[in-house]
């Protein structure tokens, strides 16, 4: 994530993979001077990384017995030039002796952009990290409380088996968990596009807090009407993207429809 914002899954797995494993093509230079690395684009680079690894290693003590040390954290830091004409990057490690020349398309962190890295949808939490949501729709409130329960369930042939089960209250009514299920999946993959500077608000359409389990601070997510088809979304204030009206005001009747006790379906994107 970044300012508490969830990161693109394909992206992010793209960027951590590359940071993982580096197959260079060449070593251009070793010990480079500083025209050498403002030759290779390196005196200011184009991209860094720094990655935080936690390492630990083991040993065995004067009478042969294995002792382990405590885990310490090795940061480590990449610099990466812009891409020249032929598709390549040069690479070091800052304050490293080697520069070496690898294909762009192996160092994805290198090349990404920060729109590239923010998640394709509005907001996307962990459903297991969420203790309460509060949903305002029309300047009502609903706030749906989650958690699990331990259920017992009994086989035909009498034996008994005990599970975890999530559960939703809602003012202390039970919500059926699968229906809250089906709200749920349709806010967390409101999809978001571009940014709108142009259209302006007209109104609060949704609104979602989430309340987590722990010390985490609360997020909220705004869904604002316009006087066109898209709706401007923002992430604890912060303009995100649109997301289109159409999807969102079924999705803010689906809460109204869901708070009292009835079916729905899902929003079809």
């Amino acid at each position: 994530s970044h300012g508490n914002m969830p990161a693109s899954n394909t992206e992010a797995s793209a960027v951590m993979g590359s940071i993982k494993s580096i197959t260079t093509e060449s070593v251009v230079c070793v010990n480079p001077t500083d025209e050498q690395l403002k030759e290779y684009g390196l005196k200011t680079p184009y991209a860094t990384v720094k990655t935080n690894y936690l390492s630990s290693s083991d040993g065995y003590d004067s009478q042969g017995n294995a002792i382990s040390s405590n885990e310490v954290i090795l940061s480590v830091s990449l610099l990466a030039s812009e891409v020249d004409s032929e598709g390549k990057v040069y690479m070091m490690e800052e304050n490293g002796k080697l520069v070496y020349k690898i294909n762009a398309l192996s160092v994805p962190w290198a090349t990404t952009t920060l729109d590239k890295l923010y998640s394709e949808y509005v907001f996307y939490p962990n459903y297991s990290a969420i203790k309460t949501m509060e949903i305002t729709v029309n300047s009502k409130t609903y706030t749906f409380a989650l958690s699990t329960e331990e259920v017992k369930h009994t086989a035909e042939d009498g034996t008994s088996t005990t599970v975890t089960e999530p559960r939703v209250t809602m003012g202390g009514k039970t919500i059926n968990h699968d229906q809250f299920w089906i709200l749920f999946q349709d806010i967390v993959f409101m999809e978001k596009g571009g940014q709108d500077n142009t259209s302006a608000k007209t109104g609060e359409i949704i609104k979602i807090k989430y309340n987590y389990v722990g010390d985490r601070k609360s997020d909220t997510v705004v869904v604002y009407g316009t006087d066109t088809q898209k709706c401007i979304a923002t992430v604890n204030s912060q303009n995100i993207g649109y997301a289109y009206k159409k999807y969102v005001t079924a999705l803010a009747s689906n809460v109204e429809i869901l708070a009292k006790g009835l079916e729905i379906s899902a929003v079809e994107s």
